[in-house]
């Protein structure tokens, strides 16, 4: 009956759909039933696994999310309000703009960091202090942010001190994450994943 809508949600008008966004979500770092989901200048938070969300205010955000980040500690204590978001570089209007925004409290918008690199692919912050953050971008690229959000802020490419990295920067990184295997500071081991 074609009075009847299809058993797949889709109609005549979804003929010219063009693809999925990707929309970067977190679970906080200390509770699960909270999460950060982001998209293109507009990011959410959730207090209840996603059911409803609040739209968080982000600074001067227009570009596409590309990685989030949710829950970090500072100066030794859990700070469940951390929130870091990666952007790919370009802005609605198609111009660059690669980003890395970020706040370290609760009420305070994440506002735009001093990151130099390229568009982002992903972040993973220090399991001891969540103003160390790492990031992977599209140039194949891996930089060091220590101090984000401070005065100090500043930012190292240390591509080139990976094992291995023989003909650095690569081309098909991707993916950075922190082993952390004790319980002390400074013993983590930092795991850079990619093609090829």
């Amino acid at each position: 009956d074609p009075e009847m809508a299809p058993l797949s949600g889709l109609t005549v008008d979804d003929r010219t759909f063009d693809g999925f966004q990707i929309i970067p979500y977190a679970p906080n770092r200390f509770d699960g039933a909270k999460l950060l989901l982001a998209r293109t200048g507009v990011a959410y938070l959730s207090t209840d696994k996603g059911d409803t969300v609040t739209l968080l205010n982000v600074t001067g955000f227009t570009e596409r999310a590309t990685s989030v980040v949710y829950g970090g500690r500072l100066d030794g204590v859990d700070a469940p309000d951390v929130i870091y978001v990666g952007t790919n570089g370009l802005k609605p209007d198609g111009t660059a703009g690669e980003a890395l925004y970020a706040t370290f409290s609760s009420g305070v918008a994440p506002a735009e960091t001093s990151y130099p690199g390229s568009s982002i692919t992903n972040v993973v912050l220090d399991p001891d202090d969540a103003r160390n953050a790492y990031v992977v971008d599209v140039s194949g690229s891996v930089w060091r942010g220590d101090a984000v959000g401070t005065a100090s802020e500043t930012w190292t490419n240390i591509t080139g001190k990976i094992s291995g990295s023989a003909t650095a920067p690569f081309a098909e990184l991707k993916s950075v994450e922190i082993f952390n295997p004790g319980s002390g500071t400074n013993d983590e081991m930092l795991l850079v994943g990619g093609q090829g």
